[in-house]
């Protein structure tokens, strides 16, 4: 079921390499495996994060509160490509741009 899903989505990987291990964030966020993903702890940012996420995915695993949370920090990064889940295959050069671009030195005093 793993493969076939991966073959479905595009999955870049080699079907060797994917297994029914890969399937346990999904256990947890649909089926509540291991208390799902309901009661994690708030997840509190102590540095800047760049936040790269495909728009054309079947299933988001962040919502718009958590891009909106990410937005308010002037240091941190928000960037939906035109692609699936596999941004840095299928955006490479608009991805390596965006980064450089974060990670540059400010010029701000």
């Amino acid at each position: 079921m793993t493969c076939a899903m991966a073959r479905w989505l595009g999955c870049p990987a080699a079907p060797a390499g994917i297994t029914h291990r890969m399937n346990y964030p999904y256990a947890m966020q649909w089926l509540g495996v291991a208390g799902g993903l309901a009661h994690a702890a708030p997840v509190q940012l102590s540095m800047p994060m760049m936040f790269v996420y495909g728009k054309r995915k079947p299933f988001m695993f962040h919502s718009r509160r958590w891009l909106a949370q990410l937005e308010t920090q002037p240091t941190n990064a928000v960037l939906g490509l035109p692609c699936g889940h596999w941004v840095m295959l299928d955006q490479p050069t608009q991805l390596h741009a965006a980064m450089l671009q974060w990670l540059a030195p400010s010029t701000a005093p």
